[in-house]
């Protein structure tokens, strides 16, 4: 499966948790399905080290999920693997 996820940095910012971010939503970059639902869109994953959101991507929506990127013109969704 291929999604696109759009990540907030402010909200974490916002709560004092700086360096960190939390998902915004998660889209199946085929369909265009909105799948933020099958996420927990409270937790904060820290900026430093993008592997835990790819593995908990990974967890929830299969092993060979690849994360795309929504916008070639949009530096600020990562990270994509």
């Amino acid at each position: 499966m291929r999604i696109e996820v759009h990540y907030d940095w402010e909200r974490s910012a916002h709560a004092g948790a700086y360096g960190m971010f939390q998902i915004e939503s998660v889209r199946n970059a085929d369909t265009g399905e909105d799948l933020t639902n099958e996420i927990d869109v409270g937790l904060h994953f820290n900026g430093d080290e993008p592997e835990a959101v790819i593995r908990y991507l990974r967890k929830i929506f299969g092993e060979s999920t690849t994360i795309v990127h929504p916008s070639e013109d949009d530096d600020s969704d990562w990270p994509y693997k």
